[in-house]
């Protein structure tokens, strides 16, 4: 007992005896050198490629720990209430299932797989960021990767990035962020958080849709805009539709777990995610995107969906030396998180160590200088030996290897081999289906111009003599449409010599689980347009002995300073739909297409602004741009009867 009281009386003299060594001290160790000054980008059209400057700044949760790298140390570590833990000098985050934004329990390579796990661990790792702007001053930075899952917004109500969750979960905002550490906390100690410059954001108006953003804020951490994504200067191609490179992010590993839906539709999209802008889509409630290929969806989706991915953006203070220009070795000893080890980090250790002062997570971030994973009397020692250079390195810095973590390996695309039904030739019977969107769907008739679906006027032009099974459905696509009754109605009646009529593509191309189809994913794919054409409709309809006929989607009436806006997502669709026509052909099988896109594409150039009003429903003074006037509508069934007519096909027998 008397041996126990020395040691501890003579650890007490030790720490008071520090303590004063520490106050007089005022050395500070060798700051890092000056590093290349990052430039702004430079996109270059003709390839697509922008030559990016990358910086090193602050650090997440990126990494999954698997197979041998997941010792016992890191699986049995002291995690606090946010799931965070330090081991050997590292920063580890342990995830529950319960605690993500979206987790499918559908076996699917979009989706994190579970399995029956209860945790998964993640290392926290300098987040890499792409520079935007250089002014000299400040840099503008966005994430290199995709580096959370996060609701835009938490209810289906009208928001704007002023009122959104996510810009609360960022910044940090109370009482609005209730999820945990926000994104701030977790990423920046406070010296860095002090080097991010407070930026004003501007409540971002829809372009297209006139769509209020909202009003301006003052905020530290942000997300990028759609015209940002669409500036030339900050790296990125002008227009919207680009499948470009530039826009492609993919999610670290902890962001895919949190619930970022990936692409696995096409080789070039293949493991990006779709992530969020700060601009609302084309109703208050929606939020603009971007899609794993490049395309920026100004329409936008629900701002409460849960599996869309968060890029952060900031402005870093150039001077601030807290940034780096290539991937950094951890700053052992830093205990304040200004980038230096020097007397005053020893001294906070002490404190610390002492519990004269509370533990705080930017103490531990770098503080264990022995990497026994506890704040000790003898990390202060060890700290204020390197601050003093008597020592170089400290025991938890032994033989570490500090190298930027493996890039996700590419995937190695597959297609499933396909195979083509037999098909009879049997006489028109003048049955005819339509499996189809709203376009030719049946609507209320009110408002100035009441809105009629092609399919509600189609029979009038063959004076009675087919019947005409309408049975589209508004809002629906490829994916939700042979999820409904309807659907199965058709597959139970539809007989030798029907027709079916097949028109989607508008509500494919939005960003949802539920309606979602890839338009340029092959045949083979699983989940791609082509594939949901031909295995749910075009061969349905084949071996029943009837004639399956694609028609493509019509354009939206978008004009912009009096330009019609020629690149339309769901002009992809289209083509989707001609290269299926031809494929079947290529095996002997007739497949008609009928090019409405097109055709309505051209029209609506010879017509212009004013003159396409008319072929739109229209409420109160404002058009409808997407549905069809009953002469709109009598346009597209013209159309469609003319393109019949050229290419021959039986049920026009039945025309007067």
């Amino acid at each position: 007992m008397r041996t126990d009281r020395k040691k501890t009386r003579w650890a007490g003299m030790k720490a008071v005896l520090l303590l004063a060594v520490l106050a007089v001290l005022n050395v500070r160790a060798v700051g890092a050198e000056a590093a290349d000054m990052p430039a702004d980008p430079v996109y270059h059209a003709d390839t697509d490629t922008t030559e990016w400057s990358y910086v090193y700044f602050g650090s997440y949760p990126q990494s999954e720990v698997t197979g041998e790298a997941l010792t016992e140390e890191i699986v049995d570590a002291d995690y606090d209430a946010n799931g965070d833990a330090m081991v050997g000098g590292d920063r580890y985050r342990r995830l529950s299932k319960v605690r993500v934004n979206y987790s499918s329990n559908a076996r699917s390579e979009s989706f994190y797989q579970w399995d029956d796990r209860t945790y998964a661990y993640f290392k926290y790792e300098p987040i890499k960021w792409r520079v935007l702007e250089n002014d000299g001053s400040t840099m503008l930075l966005m994430a290199d990767t995709l580096l959370d899952c996060r609701q835009y917004n938490r209810n289906d109500g009208k928001v704007t990035w002023d009122t959104s969750n996510v810009r609360s979960w960022l910044n940090g905002y109370s009482p609005y962020n209730s999820d945990g550490m926000s994104f701030s906390d977790m990423a920046f100690t406070k010296k860095e958080l002090e080097a991010v410059e407070t930026t004003v954001v501007t409540g971002s108006d829809n372009p297209f849709h006139g769509i209020d953003g909202g009003a301006d804020t003052e905020d530290k951490l942000f997300l990028l805009s759609a015209r940002e994504v669409m500036n030339p200067d900050y790296g990125f191609p002008a227009d919207i539709i680009s499948y470009t490179n530039t826009r492609r992010l993919p999610p670290s590993d902890y962001a895919f777990a949190m619930g970022v839906w990936l692409s696995t539709y096409n080789e070039d999209s293949y493991g990006n995610g779709f992530w969020l802008l700060r601009t609302p889509g084309s109703y208050q409630q929606a939020v603009s995107l971007v899609y794993p290929y490049g395309h920026v969806y100004q329409d936008g989706y629900y701002a409460d969906e849960r599996y869309y991915g968060i890029c952060p953006a900031l402005r870093v203070d150039v001077e601030s030396g807290l940034w780096s220009a290539t991937y950094p070795s951890p700053v052992y000893g830093d205990s304040n998180g200004d980038g230096e080890v020097t007397v005053k980090d020893a001294a906070q250790v002490l404190e610390t160590a002492l519990k004269l002062i509370p533990g705080h997570k930017d103490t531990a971030l770098q503080a264990d200088a022995d990497g026994n994973g506890q704040i000790a009397l003898r990390d202060a020692r060890l700290i204020l030996r390197k601050a003093l250079k008597i020592e170089d390195t400290l025991p938890v810095e032994e033989g570490r290897i500090n190298t930027p973590p493996p890039e996700r390996q590419p995937y190695q695309y597959s297609l499933a081999p396909l195979e083509y039904p037999s098909q009879q030739e049997t006489a028109a019977s003048g049955v005819i289906w339509l499996a189809a969107d709203s376009i030719a769907a049946s609507h209320g008739k009110s408002g100035q111009q009441p809105l009629y679906g092609w399919g509600e006027l189609f029979g009038e032009y063959f004076n009675g003599n087919i019947q005409v099974n309408n049975t589209a459905i508004s809002g629906s696509s490829t994916v939700s449409f042979a999820a409904s009754s309807n659907y199965k109605d058709i597959m139970k009646n539809m007989k030798a010599g029907d027709y079916l009529l097949i028109s989607f593509g508008h509500n494919d191309e939005r960003g949802a689980l539920s309606l979602y189809s890839d338009p340029l994913g092959a045949t083979g794919v699983k989940n791609s347009f082509k594939w949901n054409l031909k295995k749910d409709y075009i061969d349905p309809a084949i071996k029943a002995g009837a004639t399956p006929v694609l028609i493509s989607p019509v354009v939206r009436r978008y004009f912009l300073n009096g330009e019609f806006v020629d690149p339309q997502l769901h002009s992809a669709y289209a083509a989707a739909m001609k290269e299926l026509s031809e494929e079947y052909a290529a095996q002997g099988i007739t497949v008609p297409y009928i090019g409405l896109h097109e055709k309505m594409r051209s029209l609506y150039h010879e017509l212009g602004e004013e003159g396409t009003v008319a072929l739109h429903g229209m409420s109160g003074g404002i058009s409808d741009n997407t549905h069809l006037s009953k002469e709109g509508a009598q346009i597209v069934c013209q159309y469609i009867i003319e393109e019949m007519q050229k290419q021959g096909l039986d049920l026009c027998t039945f025309l007067p």
